[in-house]
């Protein structure tokens, strides 16, 4: 398990329940100087190359670069993870669950091969490696495949957000809540996703109708958090 964060509590408290889940072999915990493009490239392709599962969450920046179909994440300093990049690590096709709390993550999927910058467009292919992964699993439960994809598109809100949420609750207490709902409890990420959001937002909605879900204006465009893949599957 990888995790980039600058945000600390929450995801330290995430990091917690991945380690005393137990059932995890590895997990490491990353702080924003320690996030280098070669270390996510080593650590994504040696978790790859010894383990049959990988799970990822990253909180961080993520930004267009090449033609504009292509988005990067931004480690130490700026420096540049290309979505094309993590192709080339994820050659092994283990990493199953992937959440990336960045801007614009769950852009360009379906991917498509962009002649032009010469490389696969977009994070969910270049993590997963599947490229027919239901576009709702929240609601398209034919997806049997064994990956998820969780990412934002176009806008992320800070964890500090408080659109919708009940007082003293905020987007980084919907985060922290789905990962215990997640590790601790043993829920299907759709299940983990609508305790959380219960528990976080006014009127205690599902995840179908929590803000996350049906869009907030961010940065002059409206933003929503995607599930691609198999909602229904539980971390091992």
């Amino acid at each position: 398990m990888l995790k980039a964060t600058i945000p600390r509590g929450v995801c330290s408290a995430i990091y917690d329940y991945f380690k005393y889940n137990g059932l995890f072999q590895y997990w490491q915990y990353w702080k924003y100087s320690e996030v280098t493009r070669d270390l996510m490239g080593s650590q994504t392709l040696g978790l790859g190359y010894y383990y049959s599962f990988v799970a990822l969450f990253f909180k961080g920046h993520d930004v267009p670069w090449g033609c504009g179909f292509h988005y990067t994440l931004l480690g130490y300093n700026g420096e540049h993870i290309e979505d094309a990049y993590i192709y080339t690590k994820t050659v092994y096709g283990k990493h199953d669950f992937v959440f990336l709390w960045a801007c614009g993550t769950a852009c360009s999927y379906p991917s498509w091969y962009c002649s032009t910058c010469q490389a696969w467009t977009g994070h969910c292919y270049c993590w997963t490696r599947k490229n027919t992964l239901a576009l709702d699993g929240y609601t398209e439960w034919w997806d049997n495949n064994p990956e998820v994809f969780l990412g934002w598109e176009w806008g992320s809100p800070d964890f500090l957000h408080t659109y919708g949420c009940k007082n003293g609750y905020d987007y980084g207490s919907f985060v922290e809540s789905f990962f215990k709902y997640l590790l601790q409890q043993d829920k299907t990420v759709k299940k983990a996703l609508d305790l959380a959001s219960q528990e976080v937002f006014i009127g205690e909605p599902t995840f179908i109708d929590s803000p996350p879900r049906n869009g907030i204006w961010l940065y002059d465009d409206w933003s929503c958090l995607r599930i691609y893949g198999n909602g229904d599957v539980k971390l091992p």
